[in-house]
């Protein structure tokens, strides 16, 4: 996910929002210096292609992002305010995304059941605790996806084309804010619920994965939830 998050803070469009993926830099010299460093790792990794998917997508290349992005917040004394997130978008797999990303579907779906007699094969106190802390965390499919769509900066425009569509970053942002939430959802609960019924959300959640993906999903659990 590094290279997601290395083309995110290249964009105009997000330079406003760095802080609500943790990353607190209030010098706008800083941040703009930060930002045209990230479209100079971008414009390597493309290779001259206007498509990062034709570019140099090897673990190489990854690898050498990664530490020219560490370079880059050396440079310009702002490793403390971006330490934090840099640890969590490298630890962050597509698998445990899409984990995560059910599992917030299928809250979403317990918080807008108000029929308490509806069989859901959830104990309902575990689904009451649910739906009055998931309110709290919730992200809107919808954030910043007009404000990505809508600027018109050069890099902006050329940034929708380096995807396979003009909403896959925007797209790739939301599922890091869920799994963002989401892991400080489990520390509500976890004062909420008991760690037998946190057991047993976790159990159900995997069991409607495997009856929607007819796959089990042992290995990409995130480690707060284990």
């Amino acid at each position: 996910m590094i290279d997601y998050l290395i083309l995110i803070l290249s964009t105009d469009w997000f330079l406003a929002y760095w802080g609500s993926i943790g990353i607190d830099v209030s010098d706008i010299r800083i941040k703009l210096g930060i930002q045209q460093g990230c479209r100079g790792i971008v414009e390597e990794t493309l290779s001259g292609s206007e498509n990062l998917y034709l570019g140099d997508c090897s673990d190489d290349r990854s690898r050498k992002a990664t530490l020219e992005f560490r370079s880059l917040l050396r440079k310009w004394g702002a490793e403390s305010e971006t330490s934090a997130t840099l640890m969590e978008w490298v630890g962050l797999s597509h698998e445990e995304l899409t984990f995560v990303g059910m599992c917030a579907g299928f809250n979403r779906e317990l918080a807008a059941i108000e029929d308490s007699s509806r069989n859901l094969n959830l104990d309902f106190a575990i689904r009451s605790e649910v739906r009055k802390a998931w309110g709290e965390y919730q992200v809107p499919a919808t954030i910043y996806r007009t404000i990505c769509l809508n600027s018109e900066s050069p890099w902006d425009i050329r940034t929708r084309h380096f995807l396979s569509s003009p909403t896959t970053l925007v797209n790739q942002l939301w599922r890091v804010l869920v799994h963002h939430n989401f892991r400080d959802f489990w520390t509500t609960l976890g004062g909420r619920l008991t760690r037998q019924q946190l057991q047993v959300l976790t159990a159900w959640y995997r069991i409607r994965l495997k009856s929607i993906a007819d796959k089990d999903w042992p290995d990409v659990m995130p480690d707060f939830m284990t």
